[in-house]
């Protein structure tokens, strides 16, 4: 079972992918990294931490559909995330066991199974008839809880450490509350893109 926090894959997996391009491109400090989603975060949360060690890794980030806070979601998943939390944790390791045989039983219940994802990124997503099988046999794919956690403090407004609770956050952190990720210290130009039709991270 995953327990990794987003703090770890910022911290040790995004360095360590972007030397390995380093070292095998020859290209010091010229890598362009082009994140989706959570990969925009963890690439924030890493280049805000050591802003001098990203900036001799990476020339350029290009964010796609950037999760920095996403108060602004206009996907109904914001409103009933605190439901849906609660049942991820009870469901973990069973979850894909339901949706492989509910949305691959008919082309009609595998239709209604896209409606219902749409519901989340936005109603204009476009899925190739042929791939759906492949979707949601994948679906959903494996991650954290801490990770799903990220997601919901992100909805609260929130872009910080991961909350342990007072007593351990104080000897992680030195304080009660876990730490914001500052932005403000990033050094590597930043390229947004975002599309009016993406529900769940919008313009703002």
């Amino acid at each position: 079972m995953y327990d990794c926090s987003v703090d770890e894959i910022a911290k040790y997996d995004v360095p360590a992918m972007l030397q390995l391009v380093q070292y095998h491109s020859g290209a010091k400090g010229k890598t362009i990294y082009i994140g989706h989603s959570l990969a925009s975060s963890v690439a924030m949360m890493f280049a805000s931490e050591r802003p001098a060690f990203a900036k001799s890794l990476v020339s350029l980030f290009i964010f796609v559909g950037s999760a920095y806070k996403m108060t602004h979601m206009r996907s109904p998943y914001r409103m009933f995330f605190p439901l849906f939390y609660p049942a991820l944790i009870v469901s973990r390791g069973h979850s894909r066991r339901l949706t492989r045989p509910t949305c691959m039983a008919s082309p009609l219940i595998m239709m209604g199974c896209v409606a219902m994802v749409n519901m989340f990124i936005g109603p204009l997503t476009e899925i190739a008839p042929e791939t759906l099988p492949v979707y949601f046999n994948q679906l959903p794919g494996g991650t954290s809880l801490k990770t799903l956690t990220f997601l919901r403090e992100s909805t609260k407004g929130n872009f910080r450490k991961y909350d342990y609770g007072p007593g351990k956050n104080r000897f992680l952190y030195g304080s009660k509350t876990p730490p914001d990720y500052d932005i403000s210290k990033i050094t590597v130009p930043i390229f947004l893109i975002y599309a009016r039709s993406d529900w769940a991270t919008t313009k703002q």
